[in-house]
């Protein structure tokens, strides 16, 4: 019985894609990072001085920067504190509910 449970706990955890809105940073990457050791431990002592910094450092494709996925962290982070679609225009500095 304990297996069955086991088997559909894992079958309905959010993917790393629900938290991502569809780019990949593999599973062990995103529950191993600081960004969740930060929500699970606000007052631990990390690299980061804020959630929001933390989040944004996943910014990088290929291992460069690319406005584009920042731009996604940045509507991410904003559902995340604010539990609302946004977009977020580097352009003007704006988020846009959706």
């Amino acid at each position: 019985m304990q297996e069955n449970t086991h088997n559909l706990q894992k079958k309905y955890q959010p993917t790393p894609k629900s938290y991502t809105k569809g780019t990949t940073i593999g599973i062990g990457g995103f529950k191993n990072s600081t960004v969740v050791k930060m929500i699970n431990n606000p007052k631990g002592s990390y690299a980061y001085n804020s959630l929001e910094e933390a989040w944004l450092s996943w910014s990088n494709s290929q291992g460069k920067f690319n406005q584009g996925v920042n731009n996604r962290r940045r509507s991410e982070y904003y559902l995340f504190k604010n539990n609302k679609y946004t977009t977020y225009s580097h352009l003007d500095g704006e988020y846009k509910e959706i």
